[in-house]
């Protein structure tokens, strides 16, 4: 006989005295399951707790059925690899409540049995819902007659029990109403991005279990799910400005892998077009990792969403099941900026030719100098420092009255017009007093000086 091995529990009636499966050797009729003749004989169940009771006894025969590498995942489809040495029939159930037994609703073959030919088979299943997270089992069963019952006796064939885990899922939460193709793929019926919580990387120091995606505007359906916040893996350390490259710190916890990234950079709802995905295939480690991403030039100013993915393996796509990880989406802006137009040599423009000073342009920005600010596409360099004044946005450098000359060895009064409505504003300010075309150490006249709302500053230099 082949008999089964499923647990030590009594429940999956696995020894003889409860009727346990048993398969008798037919020489004339040799069927089993595997890649060459190992079935092996017992004079009983080999019952334990992972279900390799069997495999240690004689020849181990339990190498008929192969799994995906990954956990199974609860409404997930997946395909097991299922070699047979001849035409038959499969029956097999998985205990997807994990209860300690094969009840007629977790068969998952056929009624009668699914036919199986020489060599792999494919056979795919939907894991519930609903499945309990955990360790469970499962059986299989092959013969010429099919439509077994996960208990008795068959006079050929084989019975193969395997331990399995059933495991948790991380999703996203960008908007998605899995309707609209332009939408991000967040829930489970757009193949939102999602995956495996196993011993693998994270992002930060969370994670957390969801049946599906928790899309909202915000991109926050996730941190507020229940008491614990998991988006704590991406620090923006400035703000996106388009041409600006951006810095990040990205936390990583449990294990080293690769990140990938994307941004919608045109506001059309979706990663889907050239040049969205800023970082592939990243290789991070435990702990903090300085990482940058560039904004290009024409991106879109407003409210957009970033999506974050680390794994092992990585993930190419921005949907889709990963085996490890985790996935984190942000909502972010995309900020104008206003720009200087002191000569290139001060630093005016973005990076490559300069790292140039530049504010982002809140929405109704209440801290500037002078009565209005407008956006630049970049540093406006110019050698008498008028690049600024005089393009098609208008002229905003109306913030700073200074003396018509500044007097080697005097005291000069330098005036400050500025506009905030909040209690920490401060002032920077730097004069070239070397004409050496940079500002050098010394040459900065303000150092966070604090302004008072509604007044006038004024320097002393």
């Amino acid at each position: 006989y082949d008999l089964a091995t499923a647990t030590v529990s009594d429940d999956y009636e696995t020894l003889l005295a409860q009727n346990g499966p048993r398969h008798a050797f037919d020489p004339n009729n040799v069927l089993f399951l595997g890649a060459g003749l190992d079935l092996d004989h017992e004079l009983d169940g080999q019952p334990n707790a992972t279900a390799t009771g069997d495999d240690g006894n004689n020849v181990d025969d339990e190498n008929g059925v192969a799994f995906p590498l990954t956990a199974l995942v609860p409404g997930e489809v997946v395909e097991l690899t299922v070699i047979a040495n001849a035409d038959g029939l499969l029956d097999g159930w998985i205990d997807f409540d994990a209860d300690g037994d094969f009840e007629p609703g977790e068969r998952i073959t056929g009624v009668a049995g699914d036919p199986l030919v020489p060599g792999e088979n494919t056979l795919t299943i939907t894991i519930p819902g609903g499945a309990t997270v955990g360790s469970t089992y499962a059986r299989f069963r092959f013969s010429s007659v099919g439509g077994l019952a996960p208990t008795g006796f068959v006079d050929n064939g084989e019975v193969e029990d395997y331990r399995v885990a059933i495991s948790d899922l991380d999703f996203g939460d960008a908007p998605d109403n899995a309707v609209l193709a332009s939408d991000f793929a967040t829930l489970l019926a757009s193949n939102g991005a999602r995956h495996v919580m196993t011993s693998g990387p994270v992002l930060g120091e969370e994670v957390d279990a969801e049946l599906d995606g928790q899309p909202n505007g915000s991109a926050t359906g996730d941190d507020t799910l229940d008491a614990s916040d998991d988006e704590d893996g991406v620090t923006f350390l400035a703000p996106l400005i388009p041409g600006d490259t951006i810095n990040i710190e990205v936390e990583v916890s449990r294990a080293a892998g690769l990140l990938d990234a994307w941004i919608d950079l045109n506001g059309d709802g979706d990663w889907a077009d050239f040049g969205e995905k800023v970082i592939a295939a990243q290789a991070v480690t435990v702990g903090t990792n300085a990482l940058t991403f560039n904004v290009p030039f024409g991106a879109k100013i407003g409210a957009s969403t970033m999506r974050f993915r680390v794994s092992t393996a990585g993930t190419p796509l921005s949907t889709g099941l990963a085996a490890d990880g985790e996935v984190e989406d942000y909502r972010v802006t995309i900020h104008a900026a206003d720009f200087g137009d002191a000569p290139d040599s001060f630093e005016t423009r973005l990076p490559p030719v300069g790292d140039g000073a530049r504010h982002a342009l809140v929405a109704n920005p209440t801290v500037f100098l002078g009565a209005t600010v407008d956006a630049d596409i970049d540093g406006q360099a110019d050698n008498f420092a008028l690049g600024d004044d005089q393009d098609l946005d208008g002229d905003d450098e109306d913030g700073v009255t200074l003396p018509a000359v500044l007097l080697t060895g005097s005291v000069a009064t330098i005036t400050v017009d500025y506009s905030h409505a909040t209690a920490d504003a401060v002032l920077n300010a730097w004069i070239d007093f070397d004409g050496s075309g940079s500002f050098d150490m010394g040459e900065e006249i303000a150092i966070d000086e604090p302004l008072v709302a509604g007044t006038v500053h004024t320097l002393q230099v």
